[in-house]
C-alpha cells in the first residue's frame, strides 16, 4: 500500500464525527492511500455533491450517487484508471418476517437498476 498526502483543497463527507479525509483508490492490484486536505466538510451527502457540480473542488462519493451527474455531463471523472473504495448497498429489514415478496421485489429492481447505471458509466 502507497501513502501519499496531497495539497489540493477537496471536498469532505463527515459521518458521526469523522471527517472522511483519507481517500483509497486501487489500481491493478496496487493500493493507494491519499491523504487530502480541504476546508469543506458536511454531514449532508447531497450537499457535498452540490459544491462538486458548483466546481467548488473534488469529491469522492459512490458512483451511484453522481451517476446522474456524469451521464448529463454535469460532472467527469477525473481518475478513470482507479477505482476508489467500493461500498456496499444495504435493503434492512427489522426482521426475516419482513422479508415478503414486495420487498424481495425492491431488492432484485434495486439491484437491476444499479448493475444498468453502472454498466452505463463504464462505457
Amino acid at each position: 500500500m502507497v501513502f501519499l498526502s496531497i495539497h489540493i483543497n477537496a471536498l469532505f463527507y463527515q459521518l458521526y464525527d469523522k471527517t472522511h479525509d483519507v481517500w483509497e483508490f486501487t489500481r491493478g492490484q496496487q493500493t493507494y492511500q491519499v491523504k487530502m486536505n480541504g476546508n469543506r466538510v458536511s454531514n449532508d451527502g447531497d450537499l457535498v455533491k452540490r459544491w462538486c457540480i458548483e466546481g467548488k473542488r473534488l469529491a469522492v462519493k459512490t458512483c451511484l450517487d453522481f451517476s446522474n451527474d456524469v451521464l448529463a455531463g454535469r460532472l467527469i471523472n477525473i481518475m478513470t484508471e482507479y477505482q476508489a473504495k467500493q461500498n456496499e448497498l444495504w435493503l434492512i429489514c427489522p426482521s426475516r418476517q419482513s422479508i415478503t415478496p414486495a420487498v424481495r421485489l425492491l431488492r432484485d429492481t434495486l439491484r437491476e437498476k444499479c448493475t444498468e447505471l453502472i454498466s452505463r458509466l463504464t462505457l
